[in-house]
């Protein structure tokens, strides 16, 4: 980067403002405003540099103060370096004056020509754009590695007191050329800058740097500098600029450190980590990582190359993509410093192990030349559970556990999709044991796990019985089920009392036999839920109806009568069941318990001749009741998912119906049910 851009980020970077001047908005006035701040503070000598710096804007108009804040500084910084004159000692009361010392201050204006100081010499050093030290000054310079050329001066200081001038530098390339920039350099000097010079021996001062950032513009020679004053040459020396494609080239810029090796996937996911023992089974991507310390001071791009050796003395290659005589090429960056890290690529296949038990060599080159060698092992793998390669573990319904003893090649080994109803417990370095929970369901269940160490892997499939389905025997279950219910239902009045012998079985109209009607509903059988399994609860909930009719024969009455009931009730059993398996999808029940009914609505039709009257609730005083207790008892047969059922209730409440009779009712029902979650 050239000069005038160099003093412009000098001065930036005072307030850590990383950027060129080309790259700031509004540079002019940011810059002197700046420097004004630095006069107000009486920080003349870095106000100066703001002011100077300014001067190498884009922005900067035609007409500035610039020049004219810059000697206003310069005259600040006079005044206080400008030395007190002695004060005269008192005179005697005669008023002689007496021992008046003589002025023999130097005349600094003798110096002038020299810019008022003695160079004893110039080294050279290369930094950073931030004054980073890259070289060292005074060390060798090598031009790959150039980034800011800077100067360092040594010098003597004349004058009596500080003088700030103005100095020019040409660098002079080796083949004569003038290093120049054609916007910002003067007229035929390479840069030039202000600098203040101190009295006194041995002082220094860092010049600015010429140069770029982002790469050398340096070649190898030797090149000429030289300080110039007023037009007049100060100051010439020499420095030499060597090449350093050839320092470190030899070994690659780098000492190489250690080798290790690991076992990746395509994706460069560890299947081995690096320095654990390879198994040649597991083996997928051999992936070597370099341990170095870099020799160059910035980092190189280099391309190496490698040999993968096998066991037998052939090289491990690829006819289509390795190169001729090497396993792969592979491009690194080389960066400076100790300790550092670099993965190579790996070499294999993804889908199964291309590498056998062995001793393999493993070498790393560099423009053909060797840079390092090494050796590394693959073992054998192998992994067995109970002495076997897959194995076949089964369960009762009860669950239970077992013990497996673990044989490996690897140093661990891991269990892989162990099934919810199973648990692995008191597992060590050789053996684990396997739990499996009890089955509550009626149904087998089938899974399967893996013991996995090395690149290798050992199946158990697992199976469990259901728990039983048709043993009557306690401590098996039964599965809890539901289901709907469809059955014909009739119902009949038990009369009692008055001048009866023994009760009469009557319909609603007082005639013998049943009132019939239907019966539709859902039930719920959980016996699987309660711990002997053969014994539960049927409760459900039903909707019934009942019919029944009256019709006179017209000679017996004036009238032709025909009369119709209608009843509608709600039916809630509450049964303890026993069932009787005897096959995998059938079984017996046998139940008793009680039966709860309500009625919820009934209608009374009396039609005479063409007249109909209907009438609403017949149940009340001195006649039935709307709820009606009973005893009840009956069976069912299940087949699959279709059940027969007969239930017979008896009632227990009496309804008093007319002076000295009451009575109860009694019911019977048939039907089907289809069951659901067994």
């Amino acid at each position: 980067m050239m000069k005038k851009y160099y003093t412009l980020l000098l001065a930036l970077t005072l307030f850590y403002v990383d950027v060129m001047a080309q790259d700031i908005e509004n540079c002019y006035n940011s810059t002197r405003a700046e420097g004004i701040q630095l006069m107000q503070k009486k920080k003349y000598s870095e106000a100066i540099k703001f002011f100077t710096a300014a001067k190498d804007c884009f922005d900067k108009p035609a007409n500035n103060d610039l020049q004219s804040k810059i000697n206003e500084c310069r005259r600040k910084i006079e005044e206080i370096n400008k030395p007190v004159p002695p004060q005269d000692p008192p005179t005697p009361e005669t008023g002689t004056d007496v021992n008046k010392p003589t002025d023999n201050k130097p005349d600094d204006a003798v110096y002038a020509n020299t810019a008022y100081m003695e160079i004893v010499s110039i080294s050279f050093g290369n930094t950073d754009k931030n004054d980073n030290v890259i070289t060292k000054y005074g060390s060798t310079l090598f031009d790959n590695e150039m980034r800011y050329l800077t100067p360092k001066l040594q010098y003597n200081g004349l004058a009596s007191e500080s003088k700030t001038i103005e100095l020019k530098t040409k660098i002079i390339n080796p083949d004569g050329t003038l290093r120049r920039n054609t916007k910002t350099s003067p007229d035929g000097y390479t840069y030039s800058f202000n600098m203040t010079v101190y009295p006194g021996t041995n002082k220094t001062r860092t010049l600015l740097g010429w140069g770029n950032d982002e790469k050398s513009t340096y070649k190898a020679g030797i090149y000429q500098f030289e300080l110039w004053y007023n037009e007049k040459k100060l100051y010439s020396t020499s420095f030499e600029i060597k090449s350093s494609d050839k320092l470190y080239e030899d070994k690659a810029y780098m000492d190489i450190v250690s080798v290790s090796f690991g076992n990746t996937d395509k994706n460069n996911n560890i299947i081995t980590d690096y320095e654990s023992t390879l198994f040649d089974s597991e083996m997928r991507y051999l992936t070597p990582k370099l341990q170095y310390n870099g020799l160059a001071s910035i980092s190189k791009t280099i391309e190496i190359k490698v040999k993968i050796i096998n066991p037998n003395g052939s090289l491990n290659r690829s006819s289509e993509n390795s190169p001729a005589g090497y396993t792969y090429s592979y491009k690194m960056t080389v960066y400076p410093g100790t300790n550092k890290n670099c993965i190579l690529s790996g070499w294999g296949n993804n889908d199964k192990s291309t590498y056998e038990a062995g001793t393999y060599q493993f070498e790393l080159w560099y423009n053909e030349k060797k840079l390092y060698s090494t050796t590394f092992e693959i073992k054998t793998n192998y992994l067995t559970v109970n002495n076997e390669t897959s194995l076949l573990s089964s369960f009762e319904a009860k669950g239970g556990e077992k013990t497996y003893q673990v044989s490996s090649s690897a140093a661990s080994w891991k269990t892989w999709g162990v099934p919810s109803w199973c648990s692995i417990k008191d597992e060590t370095a050789t053996s684990f044991k396997l739990k499996c929970y009890e089955n509550t369901s009626t149904k087998p269940r089938k899974d399967y796990m893996k013991v996995q160490s090395g690149g290798k892997e050992v199946r158990i499939d697992i199976s469990q019985t259901g728990k039983s389905r048709y043993s009557v025997w306690p401590g098996y279950y039964w599965n809890p089920y539901f289901g709907i219910r469809f059955a014909y239902t009739q119902r009949t009045f038990n009369v009692t009392g008055g001048n009866l012998d023994k009760p009469e079985k009557v319909t609603f109209f007082g005639e013998d036999g049943w009132m019939k009607g239907f019966q539709a509903g859902m039930f719920f059988d959980p016996s699987g839920l309660n711990p002997w399994g053969m014994f539960g609860l049927n409760i459900g909930l039903n909707l019934e109806m009942y019919f029944s009719t009256w019709k006179n024969a017209p000679h017996d009455y004036q009238y032709e009568y025909y009369d119709k009931y209608m009843d509608v009730n709600l039916y809630m059993p509450l049964d303890l069941t026993f069932h009787i398996p005897f096959g995998p999808e059938s079984a017996l029940c046998l139940y008793g318990g009680i039966g709860l009914d309500f009625n919820c609505y009934n209608e009374l039709t009396i039609s005479i001749d063409s007249y109909a009257s209907p009438l609403e609730n017949q149940y009340g005083k001195d006649s039935f009741n709307r709820f009606n207790l009973s005893y009840e008892y009956g069976l069912n047969l299940k087949l699959r998912g279709i059940m027969f059922y007969a239930t017979y209730q008896k009632g227990l409440s009496h309804h008093p119906i007319f002076s000295g009779y009451s009575t109860t009712m009694d019911k019977l029902s048939m039907g089907m049910s289809i069951v659901f979650g067994d």
